[in-house]
């Protein structure tokens, strides 16, 4: 590079970047927590409203009577009514036969005959039903007995619009177990201060007035979030509501899930770019940047620093160290990925799954580019 912009300040801005968006951006929250607390405050005398949970299912047998138990055993004293709906989306096991076993339990089936998707399947029960708040959740997330007053107890707030489970993974396994705990911690600062960027998809709840606008190709626990904010409504995660579910073992699935999700993200991102103006979203849109489009630049953003450090002529033994630096976390993910006994290493694990996540944000954004949408998959099977 010239002299007017060296080599070395190239390097140290991508790395900066990368910083900020893992470190930086976290750290600030944290400190802004600190001063700024916007706390709950519940209006005592609002009336218990009706409740709809909306479960969809594709090919869900082994676990569909498992969820309907669990969703039957939440303590409904706190709600007008309750209605459980199944969404099965053309199911073609033995999902709907079961559910049709609880029908006498307030539980019940909507089948679609066409292949429509997760969203779709959302919408067409929002459609179907009168709930004031609606709890979506997935078919294999398993709820505490209390989860529902938990959930209308936040909506006593007339200023809350959504509220967010907090995944409660499993100690141990992989790299994307110690993302999720990373990425809860950041929600809850992100609640605490202004308003949560994006929902668990495993469970979460909303008023029926910000589910509107939706949308059938891209992520309902994102624009949620994001519509909930245009309304005027914040979102918050509940740590007082654990949704418990199964982590994906199996590193090639995880990766195939990964592209999926940042690819259905990038497209919610961009359908809602307006977000991004302060003067009419304020804070929030800080935190729509830096969350989500900082963490889908930072491949780039490694990619250029990676490049100048090989064709380099300043600063010899500094840009050898880096290089050595590039290629002993090239290895650690290597042998992550071939050798099962590495994966007990904890810094092999976390070396594979950032390689993994970010080589997956590129193919998302070459699908993106490609103009691929994908709005029906097969459930992953852990």
């Amino acid at each position: 590079m010239n002299a007017m912009f060296p080599d070395n300040i190239f390097v140290t801005s991508c790395l900066g970047f990368v910083a900020y968006t893992y470190v930086g951006y976290p750290l600030l929250m944290l400190v802004l927590s600190l001063v700024i607390r916007r706390k709950v405050k519940p209006d005592e005398n609002c009336e218990r409203p009706s409740v709809t949970f909306i479960i969809p299912a594709r090919n869900s047998e082994h676990f569909i009577r498992e969820k309907i138990v669990n969703t039957l055993a939440i303590n409904q004293q706190d709600a007008r009514s309750v209605e459980i709906v199944i969404v099965s989306d053309e199911s073609t096991d033995g999902t709907d036969d079961i559910v049709r076993e609880y029908q006498n339990m307030d539980v019940r089936l909507i089948r679609l005959e066409d292949r429509a998707g997760k969203e779709s399947g959302q919408q067409v029960a929002i459609e179907n039903t009168d709930g004031e708040i609606i709890v979506f959740t997935d078919v294999r997330a398993q709820l505490e007995p209390e989860s529902l007053s938990n959930f209308l107890a936040y909506f006593k707030d007339p200023k809350i619009g959504a509220v967010s489970s907090i995944d409660a993974i499993p100690e141990g396994l992989s790299g994307e177990a110690l993302y999720v705990r990373y990425e809860m911690w950041l929600r809850a600062l992100e609640s605490r201060v202004c308003s949560l960027v994006g929902l668990s998809g495993s469970c979460f709840a909303a008023r029926r007035s910000v589910c509107d606008n939706w949308h059938e190709d891209i992520p309902s626990d994102f624009f949620t979030a994001l519509n909930t904010v245009r309304a005027g409504y914040r979102s918050v995660l509940a740590r007082d509501i654990p949704c418990t579910y199964g982590v994906q073992k199996d590193t090639s699935k995880e990766y195939s899930r990964k592209v999926r999700t940042v690819l259905r993200g990038l497209t919610c991102f961009f359908s809602y770019w307006t977000l991004l103006v302060p003067l009419k979203y304020g804070f929030f849109s800080f935190q729509f940047f830096s969350h989500k489009l900082c963490r889908w630049l930072i491949p780039f953003f490694l990619i250029a620093g990676v490049a100048v450090l090989l064709v380099s002529t300043e600063s010899v033994m500094t840009f050898s160290l880096g290089l050595v630096g590039v290629y002993l976390f090239l290895l650690a993910a290597g042998f992550a990925w071939y050798l099962p006994a590495a994966h007990e290493n904890i810094l092999c694990r976390v070396a594979l799954f950032f390689a993994l996540s970010n080589v997956a944000i590129v193919h998302a954004w070459i699908d993106l580019v490609r103009g691929k949408r994908m709005v029906t998959w097969e459930p992953t099977k852990a």
